[in-house]
């Protein structure tokens, strides 16, 4: 609006005049670039550890999966019980005297 033409106008005389006024507004203006800078880079930061998160959410969720599959695989074949059974036997048959 008119309101905003004015300013900008005002701040265009500004910059192009000599004196403390304006080395003011161009610090000010400086200060506000490295400060969208740096916001923009904590921005893009923040969206790689949401990202980052999210894929670990994901990773935790196949491993959680495959976890319970495998438990209920053990149940229903008893692998650790079959495990158990071999080893023992092989450690009772490397106490029998050889003959």
């Amino acid at each position: 609006g008119k309101l905003s033409d004015q300013l900008d106008a005002q701040v265009t005389k500004l910059k192009n005049s000599e004196g403390e006024s304006a080395a003011t507004l161009r610090k000010i203006e400086e200060s506000l670039a490295k400060t969208s800078k740096q916001i923009s880079q904590l921005a893009e930061e923040i969206d790689l550890i949401e990202g980052s998160k999210q894929a670990l959410g994901a990773v935790g969720e196949v491993i959680e999966t495959s976890v319970d599959k495998a438990v209920d695989a053990n149940k229903q074949y008893k692998f650790t019980e079959r495990a158990a059974n071999v080893a023992k036997k092989a450690v009772d048959k490397s106490k029998q005297p050889k003959e």
